[in-house]
């Protein structure tokens, strides 16, 4: 294997490319945000992507042997992980940012989120935070029917590429840039799994949705003025962490009370906050 070369400007602007494109919609799934309206059983919903498909990107643009992921907690309580700061490396250049755990795996879901979020720095998914709010009829137990959900998926954007492969003229899934040697596919050497510390009684990397973009409420939706009956309250772990946070920061504990929803961008915007503090330091 020769010595990697940096890539040049021109690679670096295709690689960049290919990163931001559209993922096939398939790929894309959505989940219900907060609690469905009692009155009219409308709910809002908001996309998101699996952690594999951002490892099947970054295999596919770069190539597996030119990317990598490591991650450190920030945050922990009783034993799990709940803010972690995830750093993805593509070709040498690292970014970095953190993410927070979900309501079930908690480590591997901050894992699972930073290396998300880490990768939108780069480009990827990053156009689902831009996508319109929607609001959508759900069944009882807040699932979204089968019917909706294609037509969510249909008014995706779609990348040339996903449109070239349904009319059946795709390119290659050859990466953009090589180390000298031999192409290596996603076919020849399949993705590394994300590297992850959890405790030993986790095993393997959970889905967790992406963050939604800032959304304004739908006009014809009512306001939810108060937390009560809209969305669950924030856990008794999340207001730790928030308050740990706070201290670090030497900053003022929220007053009022919290949703789960909102504990957990508050969560994610104090850790970015803290990082950015202890890279000035």
């Amino acid at each position: 294997m020769g010595e990697m070369q940096s890539p040049t400007r021109e690679e670096w602007d295709e690689i960049a490319r290919r990163l931001q494109e559209p993922f096939d919609p398939a790929e894309v799934d959505f989940r219900v945000q907060g609690k469905p309206n009692e009155a009219s059983g409308r709910a809002q919903v908001v996309a998101y992507i699996d952690a594999r498909a951002v490892q099947d990107r970054l295999d596919k643009v770069v190539g597996p042997l030119n990317w990598s992921f490591d991650w450190a907690p920030l945050v922990i309580e009783q034993g799990e992980v709940m803010v972690a700061k995830g750093t993805l490396t593509v070709l040498g250049v690292s970014k970095s940012d953190a993410g927070s755990a979900s309501n079930f795996e908690q480590t591997l879901g901050a894992v699972s989120h930073c290396f998300k979020r880490a990768a939108v720095h780069w480009g990827v998914g990053r156009y689902l935070y831009s996508l319109p709010m929607t609001w959508v009829q759900v069944e009882r137990n807040g699932r979204i029917p089968a019917e909706i959900l294609r037509d969510l998926r249909a008014r995706l954007p779609r990348s040339e590429h996903t449109a070239r492969a349904n009319s059946g003229s795709a390119t290659s899934g050859s990466p953009v840039y090589q180390l000298g040697q031999e192409p290596a596919t996603v076919a020849e050497a399949p993705a590394p799994a994300l590297t992850t510390r959890p405790p030993a009684s986790k095993a393997a990397t959970t889905r967790t949705p992406a963050r939604p973009a800032a959304e304004r409420p739908e006009p014809a939706e009512p306001a939810r003025a108060t937390l009560g009956s809209a969305e669950a309250a924030a856990t008794d772990q999340q207001m730790r962490s928030i308050r740990k946070l706070c201290q670090a920061l030497g900053q003022t504990e929220p007053a009022d009370s919290l949703s789960n929803a909102q504990a957990r961008e508050l969560i994610s915007q104090l850790s970015s906050d803290y990082q950015r503090m202890r890279r000035a330091s």
